[in-house]
C-alpha cells in the first residue's frame, strides 16, 4: 500500500500523527539553545611553561626546542608553532579535525613527561590545555568609582569577580585596570650606607618580624590551651619601628633609613573606559556553555550586585556579545519568515484558491516544526548554520507539496472523484519527488562527511536542510493527499469565480505560448545550441573579473586600535599619546558607542611601556550611516596627525573567521624563516616598505617587536669570588633596588597587602645610580656594583616566534577593503618575488590564502561527490545511464546565472558561495527530473520524442514555475543582505537565486533540445541494430 493511499484511507490516524508532531516539535523548539556558531572544539593543544629569570633566547633553547621536538612526533600533528618570551614558553600544536582532542592531550602530556629530565630545574610544571572558542570573553563590564574613597580594583577582584563567578555558566572573570594597594618601604641609599646596611638585610629583617606560627599547646588545670603567638604587623607604625640592626650600640629602626607609606603597585599599565579611569571585568563562559543563556543570567544578576555597592560606585555593561547573536539570529529567523510569506503569496497567485493555498501553506510550518524534533535529537542548537539551513530550505519545503497538489488537480480536472484523484495524483509523482528530494540531499552528504573546516562548520547547515526536506517529503506524500481528498468540492476545485477563471485563462495562455515557443526552438536546435555555448563562453570570460576571499566581512561594529611608540619609550609618554587617540576616537567620532584603552599591553596581551591597545564598539548598523570599513578609514586618516606614533585601526575578526584563522592575526601574512633574527627582521622591514605602496594595503605590522634596549650587567666572577660575594646576592640586590621585593604581607581588617621593599625613586633614576648600587659582602662591608660588574648598553629580542621548528618573523599585511582580496594577494605575491632573498632565509605567504586553497580543495571534493551521487540517483530513477547526463547539462549552464548574480552585486567568491554552488547542483536538476520523468511516461505510451517533450513541457510548466518562483523569491530576503550577520548568507542566497533562475530557463528550452537529440539518436541506433539483425 502506498503512503498516499494509506493517508487518504486513514485520515484520523494521519491527523493524530501530525498533531503529535506539532506538540513534540513545539517542546523541542523551546528547548533548543541559541548561539552564534555550532559548538566546535578547535583541534589545538597548548603547552605553557614558565622559566623564572630566563631571557627569550634562553627560554627558546632550553625549553621550547625540547617541547617542540617531543610533540612533533605525535600522530596527526599538522603544525607546531611557539612563542618564547621572557620567563615564558608557549607551544601550540595544531591537529587535523579528525583527531580526538582528549586523546591528543593525553599524548602531549606523555611526551612532556618524557622530556622533563632534560629541562632546567628552575622550570615550573608545564600547563597543558585545549583551545576553546569559549575562552573569548562574552561580556565586558565597566566598573567606575571614586578612586580616593574606594579601592576600585580590590572591590572588583574580591567582591564583584566572586559574585559574577557564582552565576551559572560563568567560568572566570578577568579584572583589568585599576590599581592594587601596596605598602611600600622606600629606602634611602645614603642612609643605608651610613649605617652599613644592605637591601637584603632589610628584606630579611621584615620577614623575620612578621610571622604567625603555632606555639604548641599548654595544659593548665583541667584545660588544654592552644598557644598562638601574634607576630604579624598590626599597623604601619609596627613596620616603621622594626629594628634592622645596631650601629655603635644604638638600634637602627626602619624609619631611620626609609619611609613606610601606602601606595599602589607599579604595573606599568593603565586602563580607561571612554576616556575615564576604571576597571574592566571580562566575563568568560564555561566550555560547552551557551553564550546567550550565560549572558542573560549575568545581566539578570547585575541589579542585585549593584545594590550591594556603596554610593558612588557603578557597574555597567560595556559590551555584550549575546546582543549581536540575538540580533543576527533574529535576522535569519525574520528572513525565513519573509521568504515563507513570499512563497505562500506566489502559490496563491498561481492557484487562485484559498483552500488549495491553505493545503500548501500547512505543509511549510509542519515541516519546520517537525525539523525541530530532529535538531533536538541531534543536539543541534539554533545558530547561524542551523537557522541558515532553514532559511535556505524555506522555499524548497513546498516544492514536493506543489508537485503532488498540481497532479491531483490535473486528475480532478479529468473528472476523477476527489478520493481517487488524491490517491492516484500522489502515487504517480512519488518516485519523481522522492528522486528530486534525494538529489538535493545528495549534495549535502559530502558536506557532512568532509573532514576539513568546511565540513565541521557547515555540517549543521547540511543536517538542518536534510531534516527539513525529509519532513517536507513525508508531508507531501501523506498530509497533502489526505487534505486534498477532504477539502475538494465537486468539480475541479469548486465553483469557479471570475477572478479564478481569468487566472486559469492566463495560465492556459502562458502554457500555449510556451508550447509554441518550444516548438520553434526545436525547429532551430543548432542555432539555440550555438547561442547557449556562446553565452557560457562569455560568462566564463566574465568570471575572471570576479574576486575571491575566504569569508565575507561581517559588520559586528567592533574594531581594535593598536599604538606603537619607539621601543623603550617611557610609560608616561605612551600614555599621553593614547589619551590623544581616545579623544579623537571616543569624543570626536559620533559613530562610536563605547571604547576602553589599555596602555602597556597589546591585543594579544604582553607588550611593554611603548604599546597600547583599544577595544572600540561602534553604534549598531541601523544607527549609523557609515559602514565599518569607511569608519575605520576615516579614523586612520585622522589619527595620522599624531606625531611619532604608529597607530593601526583594524576590524575585530568575526568568530567564524577565527575558526579558519589557524592562529593567524591578519588575512595576509608573510612568514620569513631563518635562524638569524636580525636578517629576518631587516628583510621584513624591506618588504613592509614595498607592500605599503600597494593599493588596498592599510598597514603592515611585524609579529615580533623591535629589540628592546637593555642594560646588561656582566658580572666579573673572579672579583666577586675574591670578595666572597654570591651570585644570588648580586641578582637579588639589583632586583630589590629597581623592581622591588615583596618581603612580607600586612593585614588591615579583612584585606591583605604586599609589603614591597625598594630604593626611593631618586636613588634609581639613572646609569650612575645603578653603578653605585651597594652589594653586601660576607665580612659586612659593601662594595659598589661597578667594582665587580661591567654595565653594557645592548638590545635584545622581546619575543622569538617559531613555526615548524624554525625561527620565523611574520609580516602581517592588513587590507583596507578597497579592492577584492584575490587581486590584492596576487599583487603582493608579485611584489614579494621582486625583493631579493638573502641566503639562509625562506619566504612563505600564509594567512587566509592558505585557508582559501584548503577550502577550495575541500569544495572540489564535495562538489565532485555531489555530482556523482546526483547522477547515481537519477540513473536509478530512469534505469538509464544517458538521461541523467541530459538533465545534468543544466548544471554548467546554471553557472551563467551564478556569475551574473555575483558580478551584478559585486560579490566575491567565498566559502558561502561555494556552499551555494554545491546546493544548487542538487536543486537545479529537480525541474529537469519532473520534466523528463513525464516525457518518459508519454514515450512509454507510444508518443514520439518531439511530441512527448512538448506535451511534457506544457503539462509540467505550472509546477516548474511555482517551485522555481517559491524558491527564488523566498531567497530574495536572504540575498539582499540586510541586518546583523546577513553578510554571511547573502552570497549563498545570491548564488542559488541567480543559478536557479537561469537554470530553469535552460531547463524549459535547452533541455528539451538535448532530450530530443538523444532520443532521435537512440531511435537511429535501434533501427540500425534492427536492420543489422534482419540482414
Amino acid at each position: 500500500m502506498s503512503l498516499s493511499r494509506f493517508a487518504v484511507q486513514r485520515p484520523v490516524t494521519i491527523t493524530m500523527f501530525f498533531l503529535a508532531i506539532l506538540v513534540l516539535g513545539g517542546i523541542s523548539a523551546s528547548r533548543l539553545p541559541l548561539d552564534q556558531l555550532p559548538d566546535v572544539t578547535f583541534p589545538s593543544v597548548t603547552v605553557s611553561t614558565r622559566y623564572r629569570g630566563a631571557a627569550p633566547d634562553t627560554v627558546e633553547k632550553l625549553v621550547t626546542e625540547y617541547i617542540e621536538k617531543a610533540v612533533s612526533t605525535i600522530d596527526g600533528v599538522q603544525e607546531v608553532r611557539s612563542v618564547s618570551k621572557e620567563e615564558n614558553s608557549t607551544v601550540v600544536i595544531d591537529f587535523g579535525w579528525d583527531k580526538d582532542l582528549t586523546e591528543a592531550v593525553n599524548e602531549v602530556r606523555e611526551k612532556i613527561a618524557s622530556i622533563k629530565r632534560f629541562l632546567p630545574d628552575e622550570v615550573e610544571e608545564p600547563r597543558i590545555w585545549k583551545y576553546d572558542t569559549s575562552s573569548q570573553p562574552i561580556m565586558y563590564l565597566s566598573f567606575h568609582g571614586d578612586g580616593e574613597r574606594y579601592d576600585v580594583r580590590q572591590i572588583a577582584e574580591d567582591r564583584l569577580a566572586y559574585l559574577l563567578q557564582q552565576v551559572e555558566g560563568v567560568a572566570a572573570v578577568d579584572v583589568w585596570g585599576g590599581k592594587r594597594r601596596q605598602i611600600q618601604v622606600r629606602l634611602d641609599q645614603s642612609r643605608l650606607e651610613a649605617v652599613n646596611l644592605s637591601l637584603l638585610q632589610v628584606v630579611d629583617a621584615l620577614r623575620q618580624e612578621s610571622l604567625s606560627l603555632a606555639g604548641g599547646r599548654l595544659e593548665a588545670g583541667s584545660l588544654d590551651y592552644l598557644v598562638r603567638p601574634l607576630g604579624e604587623f598590626r599597623s604601619l607604625q609596627d613596620i616603621a619601628h622594626v629594628v634592622l640592626t645596631h650601629h655603635k650600640g644604638v638600634p637602627v629602626y626602619l624609619q631611620d633609613v626609609g619611609q613606610v607609606v601606602k601606595g599602589y603597585e607599579n604595573e606599568r599599565t593603565q586602563t580607561r573606559i571612554n576616556g575615564e579611569e576604571g576597571v574592566i571585568l571580562a566575563v568568560r563562559k564555561q566550555s560547552g556553555g551557551n553564550t546567550v543563556q550565560v549572558a542573560d543570567r549575568v545581566r539578570a544578576r547585575l541589579p542585585a550586585i549593584q545594590q550591594t555597592l556603596e554610593a558612588g560606585l557603578s557597574l555597567d555593561i560595556l559590551y555584550d556579545r549575546s546582543r549581536f547573536i540575538k540580533d543576527s539570529i533574529r535576522q535569519v529567523r525574520n528572513t525565513a519568515i519573509q521568504g515563507g510569506l513570499i512563497a505562500l503569496l506566489v502559490l496563491f497567485l498561481f492557484l487562485q484558491n484559498l483552500r488549495t493555498s491553505c493545503i500548501i501553506a500547512l505543509s511549510m510550518p509542519i515541516s519546520i516544526i517537525a525539523t525541530f524534533i530532529l535538531l533536538y535529537l541531534w543536539d543541534i542548537s539554533l545558530n547561524w548554520m542551523s537557522l541558515g539551513g532553514l532559511a535556505l530550505g524555506i522555499g524548497m519545503l513546498v516544492d514536493n507539496s506543489v508537485v503532488v497538489l498540481e497532479n491531483i488537480y490535473r486528475h480532478r480536472s479529468l473528472g476523477l472523484p476527489a478520493v481517487e484523484a488524491a490517491i492516484r495524483g500522489g502515487q504517480e509523482v512519488t518516485v519523481a519527488i522522492a528522486a528530486s528530494t534525494l538529489t538535493t540531499l545528495c549534495v549535502f552528504l559530502p558536506i557532512i562527511f568532509v573532514q576539513g573546516t568546511i565540513g565541521v562548520i557547515f555540517r549543521e547547515l547540511a543536517l538542518t536542510v536534510t531534516a527539513s526536506l525529509l519532513t517536507s517529503l513525508g508531508v507531501a506524500l501523506t498530509l497533502v493527499p489526505m487534505l486534498s481528498a477532504r477539502l475538494m468540492k465537486s468539480g475541479a476545485w469548486g465553483e469557479e469565480g471570475r477572478q479564478r477563471r481569468r487566472a486559469r485563462q492566463r495560465l492556459h495562455a502562458l502554457g500555449s505560448t510556451y508550447r509554441h515557443s518550444l516548438d520553434r526552438v526545436l525547429c532551430h536546435r543548432g542555432l539555440v545550441l550555438a547561442v547557449a555555448a556562446g553565452t557560457l563562453i562569455l560568462a566564463s570570460w566574465g568570471n575572471r573579473k570576479i574576486g575571491s576571499e575566504l569569508l565575507p566581512a561581517v559588520d559586528e561594529g567592533l574594531m581594535y586600535g593598536r599604538l606603537e611608540m619607539p621601543v623603550g619609550t617611557k610609560f608616561a609618554i605612551t600614555d599621553g599619546v593614547m589619551r590623544q587617540m581616545e579623544r579623537i576616537i571616543v569624543q570626536e567620532t559620533p559613530e562610536i558607542q563605547a571604547a576602553f584603552a589599555r596602555v602597556g599591553v597589546t591585543s594579544r596581551g604582553g607588550g611593554g611601556t611603548h604599546t597600547g591597545f583599544m577595544f572600540i564598539k561602534a553604534l549598531d548598523r541601523t544607527q549609523r550611516e557609515k559602514s565599518l570599513p569607511v569608519l575605520m578609514q576615516e579614523l586612520r586618516q585622522r589619527l595620522k596627525a599624531i606625531p611619532g606614533a604608529r597607530i593601526r585601526i583594524f576590524e575585530r575578526p568575526s568568530d567564524l573567521r577565527r575558526l579558519w584563522g589557524g592562529g593567524r592575526s591578519e588575512r595576509i601574512e608573510i612568514d620569513i624563516q631563518g635562524y638569524d633574527l636580525e636578517a629576518s627582521t631587516a628583510l621584513a622591514h624591506r618588504l613592509s616598505q614595498v607592500l605599503q605602496q600597494v593599493e588596498g594595503v592599510s598597514h603592515t605590522l611585524l609579529s615580533t617587536e623591535d629589540q628592546i634596549p637593555e642594560i646588561q650587567v656582566q658580572i666579573q666572577r673572579d672579583k666577586a669570588a675574591a670578595l666572597g660575594i654570591r651570585m644570588a646576592d648580586i641578582l637579588n640586590t639589583v632586583k630589590t633596588a629597581l623592581e622591588g621585593t615583596v618581603a612580607t604581607t600586612y593585614r588591615d581588617g579583612g584585606d591583605q597587602y604586599d609589603v614591597l621593599v625598594r630604593l626611593q625613586e631618586q636613588d634609581r633614576e639613572g646609569w650612575k645610580d645603578l653603578e653605585q648600587l651597594l652589594i653586601p659582602t660576607p665580612t659586612g662591608r659593601q662594595v659598589p656594583l661597578h667594582h665587580i660588574a661591567t654595565l653594557i648598553r645592548a638590545r635584545g629580542p622581546m619575543t622569538i616566534e617559531r613555526r615548524a621548528q624554525q625561527r620565523v618573523v611574520t609580516l602581517q599585511v592588513a587590507s583596507d577593503g578597497s579592492r577584492d582580496f584575490s587581486s590584492l594577494v596576487r599583487e603582493i605575491e608579485e611584489r614579494v618575488r621582486q625583493v631579493p632573498l638573502p641566503q639562509g632565509l625562506s619566504l612563505r605567504l600564509a594567512g587566509e590564502r592558505e585557508a582559501m586553497q584548503q577550502s577550495r580543495r575541500d569544495v572540489v571534493l564535495a562538489f565532485t561527490l555531489a555530482l556523482l551521487l546526483v547522477y547515481m540517483v537519477m540513473a536509478s530513477l530512469y534505469e538509464s545511464l544517458l538521461h541523467p547526463l541530459v538533465i545534468m547539462f543544466t548544471i554548467p549552464f546554471a553557472s551563467i546565472g551564478i556569475i551574473a548574480s555575483l558580478w551584478m552585486t559585486g560579490t566575491s567568491y567565498s566559502v558561502p558561495v561555494y556552499i551555494g554552488i554545491i546546493l544548487l547542483a542538487g536543486i537545479v536538476v529537480n525541474n529537469g527530473i519532473v520534466l523528463i520523468d513525464y516525457a518518459q511516461r508519454l514515450r512509454q505510451q507510444g508518443r514520439r520524442s518531439r511530441e512527448a517533450i512538448i506535451e511534457a513541457g506544457g503539462t509540467r510548466l505550472r509546477p516548474i514555475l511555482i517551485t522555481t518562483l517559491t524558491t527564488v523569491l523566498a531567497l530574495f530576503p536572504l540575498s539582499v543582505g540586510w541586518g546583523e550577520g546577513a553578510e554571511v548568507w547573502a552570497p549563498l542566497g545570491r548564488v542559488v537565486l541567480g543559478g536557479l533562475s537561469v537554470g530553469t530557463l535552460f531547463t524549459l528550452f535547452f533541455l528539451p533540445i538535448l532530450y530530443s537529440l538523444v532520443e532521435e539518436m537512440r531511435e537511429r541506433i535501434w533501427r540500425w541494430r534492427g536492420q543489422k539483425c534482419e540482414s
